[in-house]
This record gives structure tokens, sequence and C-alpha cells, in this order.
């Protein structure tokens, strides 16, 4: 006689050791990202091994929805619970990237055509990049890391002839700098952001003085570095609150909107170019790999008195980063 399994559907004690370690491992996994949110949440974030982890938000957090179907089709409640904190918390954060966070500017508001790049220091395929400046029929041009021999292959270009008005931070080190503009500047200095010099410059445009701010910070990711790069977001945060005019910020913040630092840079009265237009997973860095650019670190940040009309990445080839193209309407007080 064939013998009958009274149970038939129950699950043999290798599958049931291998559920309790999938679930214990789906259990260690949540916690730990339970514990990143936390701390971006309460605010204790300030050191660079998780500023490094921040970049990556988008990524680490992807996790949680595998655990949230394993805990679904396991009807293990609790551990579903804990893993939807971690994706509700990725959906919050993401929608501001994803959903254009202002209106669409009147067409009849005057325009400035803008153009920033980090060239990469010593970049060896500056030629394309020239191009791309000379292309770009941008009223502003925006470079970081811009040494000498960047500076010599550019002007050997003519890549800025149709923009005589500069203000640079000479330096032959990844800080060096320049604004260049196609009309006269009324005012242009190079300013000390947090312990970094900067070429600042003040347009003169269709509603009034413009303030425009080239912008590289140092990195968030080592010891040395981090304190510098939050002064320069607290000092930035600062500018914009004691402004007396339109205030642009734009080229290469080493910053995501998952750090506090720019964050808080943005809560100051700043808007991020491309939030407003809903393109923030528009990434800039690292470009040239094997895949696609994981972070946006490169960001044009505007006061109310301008608007975003329209927002791009680049080209970039021979750097590192993706440049931003922009076109800012010029609205005044709102």
């Amino acid at each position: 006689m064939t013998k009958v399994d009274p149970n038939p559907g129950a699950m043999s004690p290798l599958g049931t050791t291998l559920l309790r370690l999938v679930a214990s491992a789906a259990w260690a996994g949540t916690a730990l990202l339970l514990g990143f949110v936390a701390l971006r949440v309460l605010h204790l974030d300030d050191s660079p091994m998780i500023a490094t982890a921040q970049s990556l938000t988008l990524y680490l957090l992807l996790p949680a929805w595998s655990v949230l179907g394993f805990a679904w089709t396991t009807r293990r409640r609790a551990l579903g619970a804990a893993a939807a904190l971690v994706a509700l918390a990725q959906v919050v954060w993401i929608v501001p990237e994803v959903h254009a966070g202002t209106p669409t500017p009147p067409t009849e508001a005057p325009r400035l055509r803008l153009f920033s790049a980090n060239l990469l220091y010593r970049n060896t395929r500056i030629a394309e990049v020239a191009e791309e400046i000379r292309t770009s029929d941008a009223d502003l041009v925006l470079l970081q890391e811009y040494d000498r021999a960047n500076r010599e292959a550019i002007e050997s270009s003519g890549a800025l002839a149709a923009y005589p008005y500069r203000v640079e931070h000479r330096e032959d080190s990844p800080f060096g700098a320049l604004i260049a503009s196609r009309t006269p500047l009324l005012d242009a200095s190079v300013v000390d952001i947090g312990g970094v010099e900067m070429p600042r410059a003040v347009l003169a445009t269709a509603i009034g003085p413009v303030e425009v701010v080239c912008v590289h910070t140092n990195r968030p990711v080592t010891a040395a570095e981090h304190p510098g790069w939050v002064a320069q977001h607290e000092a930035f945060a600062a500018l914009v609150r004691s402004r007396t005019r339109p205030l642009v910020l734009a080229g290469d913040f080493n910053a995501t909107t998952a750090h506090r630092p720019f964050r808080d840079l943005l809560d100051a009265g700043i808007v991020d170019a491309h939030r407003a237009r809903g393109e923030g997973l528009s990434n800039s860095w690292p470009r040239d790999r094997r895949y696609p650019p994981l972070v946006r670190i490169d960001h044009v940040l505007i006061t109310e008195e301008l608007a975003v009309a329209a927002v791009r990445n680049g080209t970039g080839r021979g750097s590192d980063h993706i440049p931003v193209h922009a076109e800012l309407a010029l609205v005044g007080a709102r």
C-alpha cells in the first residue's frame, strides 16, 4: 500500500531552515536600513562616512522593496511593517526630485542662458568640452577645475571668444575657476567661501543686477575635507539669507539633496533648477564609466526673482562630470 503524506503542504526541514535564514537576513538588512533612515531624520549624519553613504541613498534603500515582497508572501507582518517604513522614506525623498517644484515661467519673461561645467583637472580631451562651450549659445559660462592646462587649451580653441567679460580665480589646481559673460559685468571679484576662493560676478539684466557665484566645494568624503564642505554650504546659506539682489549659485557642490548641508542651503531660500523642472534624478557624476552616472552633484540654484524655463544635462566628454545647461527666466520680485 502506498503511504499518503498527511500534510502535503508542509515544508521540508531543510526548506524551513532556509526560510528562517532568509528571514533573519531580511531582518538584519532592514534594521540597518532603518538605522540609516533614522540618521537622516534625526540629523545625526555629520561624518564623512555617512555623507559618502548618503550620496547613494536612492540605491541603498532599494532592498527594502524585496524584503517587503518577501514579508508579504510569507506573512511576516512585523518585518513587512519595518520594510514598509524604509520604502516609504525612499518614496518621500524621491517625489521632490521627479515632481516639478515650480510652475513654468511666462514665455515673455527675458531669459538668461547659463552653461556650467567641471572640466576635470588636467583634462586630456579638453577640445571636446571646448566645442560644447562654443555650441552652447549661453550668455554666461561657469567653469570649474579651470587649471593652467585647461585654460590654455580652451583659450587656444577660441571657445570663449564671444565672452570678453571675465572674472577668474587663477590657480593651477582643481580649484581654479572662471565666470565668462557675453555682456559687461557691473562688479567682479574672487570671494572666500568657507576657505575656498570662488569667482563672483554681478550682471546687468532686465530686472536689474543679478549676482552669480561659480561654485566648487571641498568633497565630504575625507576627515580633512568634510568640515570645509560643511562650512562652505553654511556660507552659501548665509549669503542667500543676507542677499540684496537676485542670486545664482552654480557649479560643483559635491553634494546631493540627500546631504543635510545642501538641504539646509535650499531651505535658506533658493531653488534647485533640476528639481524645479522635475529633473532631480538627472545624474551628473561620474560620467564616462561603464555604468551610468550615479549621483547629481552639479547644480544650478536660483532665488525667487528667477525661474527655470528649461534645464538639461550636457555631454562633458573628457570630464568626469556632466555639464548643466540652464535657461533662466528673469521674472523679478514675486
